[in-house]
Order: C-alpha cells, then sequence, then structure tokens
C-alpha cells in the first residue's frame, strides 16, 4: 500500500493507519496530549493490549510536545522508548 502524506487542511482529527504508522491530522496546533493520546490508540490498536509487549522505539523530531516529560513518561508506561532525530536534519524528515 502506498503512503500518502498528511494533509494539514483537514478540519477535524482523522486518524489513518499505514503498516501500524498512526498519523494524526488536526488544523489546530497539536499538543503534547494530543500525541500521548495517539500513542495510546496505536499501541492498543496494534497490539490490542494497553502496553507494547516489548520495548519499542517511538521515533519523533525533537519538537517540545514529543519532548515533554509527560510525553516521555506515557511512553516508558507504553513500553516505548522516546527517539529524537538529529536537530537540523531534513534527511531524516518523512520517516
Amino acid at each position: 500500500m502506498e503512503q500518502s502524506s498528511c494533509v494539514s487542511s483537514l478540519l477535524r482529527s482523522v486518524a489513518y493507519e499505514f503498516d501500524n504508522i498512526t498519523c494524526v491530522v488536526k488544523k489546530e496546533p497539536r499538543l503534547a496530549a494530543d500525541i500521548q493520546e495517539m500513542m495510546l490508540e496505536a499501541v492498543e490498536k496494534r497490539f490490542n493490549n494497553t502496553m507494547a509487549p516489548r520495548q519499542i522505539e517511538f521515533l519523533s523530531d525533537r519538537g517540545s510536545i514529543y519532548r515533554a516529560m509527560a510525553t516521555v513518561e506515557m511512553g516508558r508506561r507504553l513500553n516505548l522508548k522516546s527517539c529524537f532525530t538529529a536537530a537540523y536534519s531534513p534527511e531524516s524528515n518523512g520517516m
């Protein structure tokens, strides 16, 4: 299946799943709480449980909503290890 890109002009939140990757699209700016909700939904949908069976890396950019302590802690509780792309690394866009 070909992955389509997220379209930011949608008026409401929409979740798409492409090969077990969840992408959240919103018109309003995303908050750390939105990311935490997306993480929980992705784990529940993929593993049919509230925790991954083994530690999985959660790759994101270095945005404050991903580095927030509450987001990192939520990841730990879901058995997700927060990993961040290097600063100013456009080659990692779209991963």
